[in-house]
């Protein structure tokens, strides 16, 4: 199916403003349903089941949605029919968490809507390298959004309007169906923005026919490394990198991260961790948004500041050697701005490519952050409850007090 509809309102609102609130909406709904499922987690498991089941069933799905990407040449298919595929598998994977009544098979809803968020995210990322830069920097934002509205959604629709998890669900899996609504009433026709390639990539030998065909997964993977080598250093390591450092510290630091109610002003222990994440979402926010006006080059010392950043939230949560509340609330905000700066900053230097070169590049790096979060969500399931051993060990048991 090619995009062949006519866009609603092109006499009314400039191209420009119509591309750049698409892909805010692109960005918003695509990560909105994996923020609701995480914010979702404790009543999707139960209390005596880890998080890190929710965060595992996501991640794994997703990390190979990203990593057969290149292989399968996924930037083959058109635009229209990848969006279709991710709206409807999202809808369904939704509805399946909602009618479930089994933990497992909520499980499985749950891949099933991370291999949507997955698949979509490496077909916007790749669509907007068809338009002008306004594109990528309104994707990043309503990302950064969705996690504001994500975690807020579901809380006002299970906290102030009393609805019930299964009918917040509910109504949630709807959402990803105005992607359909945005693509083929809304954005405007693609344009290939032809740049001149910046630095050196092996994809003019495919280009030109001189590489075979994969033939088998071993050889597949054989080409996908030799595509992937001159993005290590400059895209797919510091992306990795600062995703593993923000989610361990998110999922498994930051609810140890306790303070006396003296010192913090808050009257439970349950708190502290929504405030963190909702200061993370905030700094993920404005730095995604940030793109319009200032790029930032040095990505990868960015990456290793905020792994840097996780030794220190270990190291206060096994001493406790800073008492102020307010200035660790500062340092997970500047958590989620570093986050989101190396995200944008990454794939806005891809665009620097050829429109098809921009495409493959972004299949072949976008695995990266998906392996940070596999690889954190490890970590964690171990991180936490030793971290709270230690500080019960020492005569602080807050972390039995949540």
């Amino acid at each position: 199916m090619s995009k062949h509809i006519q866009p609603m309102s092109s006499t009314y609102f400039p191209k420009g403003s119509k591309v750049g609130f698409s892909f805010l909406i692109f960005g918003l709904l695509n990560n909105l349903l994996y923020v609701v499922i995480l914010s979702a987690a404790l009543d999707l498991v139960g209390a005596n089941i880890s998080k890190g089941v929710v965060l595992l069933s996501n991640i794994v799905p997703s990390l190979s949605c990203k990593l057969f990407a290149p292989i399968l040449q996924v930037h083959k298919y058109s635009a229209s029919k990848r969006l279709l595929f991710c709206a409807f598998l999202s809808f369904f994977g939704m509805q399946w968490i909602t009618w479930s009544s089994s933990v497992s098979s909520r499980m499985l809803g749950v891949a099933l809507a991370a291999v949507s968020s997955s698949f979509g995210e490496i077909t916007f990322l790749q669509l907007s390298s068809r338009y002008q830069s306004t594109a990528l920097t309104c994707w990043s934002s309503g990302t950064g959004l969705a996690g504001l509205f994500g975690a807020s959604f579901y809380l006002v629709f299970t906290t102030w309007f009393n609805f019930t998890v299964r009918t917040t669900l509910l109504i949630s899996s709807f959402l990803p169906l105005f992607l359909i609504f945005n693509y083929f009433f809304i954005l405007p026709t693609a344009e290939y923005q032809h740049i001149s390639v910046s630095h050196q990539v092996p994809f003019d030998a495919i280009h030109r026919g001189e590489t075979s065909s994969p033939t088998n997964v071993l050889s597949s993977m054989r080409v996908f490394f030799y595509l992937a080598k001159p993005f290590f250093l400059s895209h797919m390591l510091p992306l990795f990198l600062v995703y593993l450092s923000e989610y361990t510290i998110n999922v498994g630091v930051a609810p140890t991260l306790l303070f006396s109610q003296e010192d913090s002003g808050l009257s439970s222990f349950r708190d502290f961790y929504p405030t963190y994440q909702t200061m993370y979402q905030l700094g993920v926010f404005i730095s995604r948004s940030s793109i319009g006006w200032v790029k930032v080059p040095y990505v990868l010392e960015l990456a290793i500041i905020q792994f840097g950043i996780l030794g220190f939230t270990i190291l206060q949560s096994l001493f406790y050697f800073i008492h102020s509340y307010h200035f660790l609330l500062l340092i997970i905000f500047m958590e989620g701005l570093i986050g989101g700066t190396v995200y944008v900053n990454v794939y806005h230097t891809l665009q620097n490519l050829g429109h098809v070169d921009s495409e493959m590049a972004i299949s072949i790096v976008s695995p990266s952050d998906s392996t940070g979060i596999f690889v954190a969500s490890l970590l964690s399931l171990i991180l936490e409850p030793t971290l709270c051993g230690y500080q019960v060990r020492h005569g602080r048991d807050w972390c039995n007090r949540i």
